[in-house]
């Protein structure tokens, strides 16, 4: 029985071959390596002036050009508390619809300040180097707050100077708090019921570990943010039996589970793909 060999019409092939290196060069984020992940978290200055420079240092070595970076005069309550800054690098995106990605890089007197917060603002730069070069919908903010420790003055002061419209233009706020000592968790009671569903969803599909917990009795940089309406998100990774870890001396990078934060930055990269195409973000509650 002779052998019928179909053709592909010449049109028909040449639908293929454009589908097909449509899909080949469909952008990839670029993970920060492992080792450069780790040895940036342990870089911590103990001094918080000291952090906001290296913050800033950081958001350059990721590939923010000089123009994606600015910082924020943010004042301490008293006179003789020192003024920090919020450090913000902006990913340009298709639209001026925003997401705020953020923890704060200051940090108590006791310990090296690594789990709180050094573990959350410093991941925002490798997150940053990951997508810098995507195309996204969203823009993308980045930030290390400054003065968390003193009430949240960082996060609050840059909501109150967005004004009306600056707040509208927030989709989303995704807050790291306290990585890598277990976990990865949400802040369920201080997350929005919408985007904590969206973070379950991209954990199972990407067969990476995420729980709910609660925690009561804290703040985070997220509230100024939920205040207004913004919808919010607060990924964490401390266990609820392991508070000693921070504003205490073992608050150091020798505590830190590496393996488990490694595991963080990948889901939370994922997630902020995710969060980007997402037809389910919720609209600004104001």
């Amino acid at each position: 029985m002779p052998v019928v060999r179909r053709v592909l019409p010449l049109t028909s092939l040449f639908v293929l071959l454009a589908a097909l290196t449509s899909i080949a060069q469909e952008p990839t984020p670029t993970p920060v390596p492992s080792e450069e992940l780790l040895s940036e978290l342990a870089s911590a200055p103990l001094d918080n002036p000291d952090r906001v420079l290296r913050l800033k240092e950081l958001f350059a070595q990721a590939g923010a050009p000089p123009e994606a970076i600015t910082l924020q005069d943010v004042p301490g309550r008293e006179p003789e508390q020192p003024v920090l800054q919020n450090v913000i690098a902006t990913k340009p995106g298709e639209t001026d619809k925003v997401i705020v990605v953020g923890g704060h890089l200051d940090k108590v007197p006791a310990g090296h300040g690594i789990i709180d917060d050094w573990s959350g603002a410093c991941m925002t730069t490798n997150l940053y180097q990951a997508i810098k070069d995507l195309p996204t919908r969203h823009t993308f903010v980045f930030m290390g707050f400054a003065h968390e420790e003193l009430g949240l003055l960082g996060s609050r002061l840059y909501v109150q100077e967005l004004g009306d419209e600056g707040v509208a233009s927030i989709r989303a706020m995704v807050n790291l708090e306290c990585l890598g000592a277990g976990g990865p968790f949400v802040w369920s009671n201080g997350s929005n019921d919408a985007l904590e569903a969206i973070a379950h969803q991209v954990a199972r599909d990407n067969e990476l570990p995420l729980e709910s917990h609660i925690i009561r009795g804290v703040g985070a940089d997220s509230i100024p943010f939920d205040q207004v309406g913004i919808p919010t998100i607060t990924f964490d990774g401390l266990p609820l039996d392991r508070f000693e870890l921070i504003h205490s001396d073992k608050d150091r990078f020798e505590n830190v589970d590496t393996k488990v934060y490694e595991t963080t930055y990948s889901l939370v990269l994922n997630y902020l793909l995710e969060l980007d195409q997402s037809e389910d973000i919720p609209e600004n509650s104001r």
